[in-house]
């Protein structure tokens, strides 16, 4: 907040909406839309892909304190290869099957 009471060009937002409702994030990001309207840079750290995708241009991903990419179109850039980069691993997302399932996939005699 005091941020916003001087004529800054840069904030940095370190994981912003951890601590917020869903009516706390639209605001926030309500904000963050003005503040780039009017000119100011906002790098926003999230682990939330879905609001970078959101409110983001750009993507830099960070593994072990490292940039591993930088300037990564937002909208464009796979969740599954952002994953890999962060993670240093491709990462499948395989569930068990459901109870139900299970059942019908047991072998009778």
């Amino acid at each position: 907040a005091r941020a916003l009471s001087h004529d800054v060009r840069l904030i940095v937002m370190d994981e912003p909406s951890a601590a917020l409702d869903p009516d706390e994030v639209d605001n926030l990001f309500r904000i963050v839309d003005s503040l780039t309207a009017d000119g100011v840079a906002v790098v926003y750290i999230s682990h939330r892909l879905e609001e970078i995708r959101r409110i983001g241009d750009r993507v830099t991903v960070l593994k072990d304190g490292r940039a591993v990419a930088v300037g990564l179109p937002a909208a464009d850039t796979p969740t599954r290869d952002i994953v890999a980069m962060m993670t240093g691993r491709d990462v499948e997302y395989v569930f068990p099957p459901r109870p139900d399932e299970a059942s019908e996939n047991i072998a009778e005699p």
